[in-house]
């Protein structure tokens, strides 16, 4: 029997909500919290009213299953299972996916507008390429900002320390920057695409050129390690992020703060 797209994703929620009892039955609240957004965020299709938004619009699933996996790695991997701390560059990575993926987003969005008859216009290649490209910058600029309110605010320290630097600048700086190659990758690939169907931006391209562009997510990886080299990792007694464990526990694998840096 052939598995369509919706039934792998019911696949993926009993997973999911098998997880999330595991948490709730052993006392893991914030765990249980994470897996709730996951799951809100899985089931996004299955929901009579966007069901109907997707089919208006064609929403290409390539899109929404990246996005899923996104999520997951960003909540379940990094935050449940502790890939934060267990894979130095698992934050840089997910801040390369994030660029795509939001200049992914920037694009479709476009292309949408265009397929909208009340909305009048239709637009360069160039400068679709340019608005994904920047609204992909802003959206991490925003994500940095809010990283600094939880820490300043909450005192948490989502602003890591990095290469010896306790301030937290330089992982801002690492976040930032790799967003920022991995919005400038997927603009350049989807202004190619664009530029080649210069007929007009229909629909059908966006959904066979999103593939595409999702495609290019493996390159910020690759750039990634590249820029970063294992010669660089972090040292972890400098490393003072606080992480949840295999079991779902606080663990704090820091050691004394270095000089300069906050204390929690």
């Amino acid at each position: 029997m052939r598995l369509s797209y919706h039934r792998i994703l019911l696949m993926v929620v009993v997973l999911l909500t098998a997880e999330l009892v595991v948490a709730v039955v052993g006392g893991q609240y914030l765990n249980a919290f994470l897996v709730v957004i996951i799951l809100a965020v899985t089931t996004l299709p299955l929901w009579p009213s966007l069901r109907r938004l997707e089919t208006a619009l064609r929403l290409p699933r390539s899109l929404h299953a990246a996005v899923v996996l996104f999520v997951m790695a960003a909540l379940l991997l990094g935050e449940v299972r502790g890939y934060y701390v267990r894979i130095w560059w698992w934050d840089l990575f997910l801040h390369g996916m994030s660029g795509v993926l939001l200049g992914t987003a920037g694009f479709y969005l476009v292309y949408a507008l265009n397929t909208i008859e009340r909305v009048p216009m239709t637009l360069h290649p160039g400068f679709v390429a340019f608005f994904a490209f920047l609204f992909a910058i802003a959206l991490g600029a925003l994500w940095e900002l809010f990283e600094f309110a939880v820490d300043e605010i909450g005192g948490m320290n989502m602003q890591k320390a990095m290469f010896d630097d306790p301030s937290g600048l330089t992982d801002t700086m690492w976040d930032m920057i790799l967003n920022t190659v991995g919005a400038g990758i997927v603009s350049l690939v989807g202004w190619i695409l664009v530029r080649r169907r210069s007929d007009d931006m229909r629909q059908a391209d966006i959904r066979s050129s999103a593939r595409v562009l999702l495609a290019t997510a493996l390159l910020p990886t690759v750039l990634m390690l590249g820029a970063c080299g294992d010669s660089r990792a972090p040292d972890p007694a400098h490393n003072s992020r606080n992480s949840l464990d295999w079991a779902g526990t606080y663990e704090d694998i820091g050691t004394a703060p270095a000089s300069g840096q906050r204390s929690r």
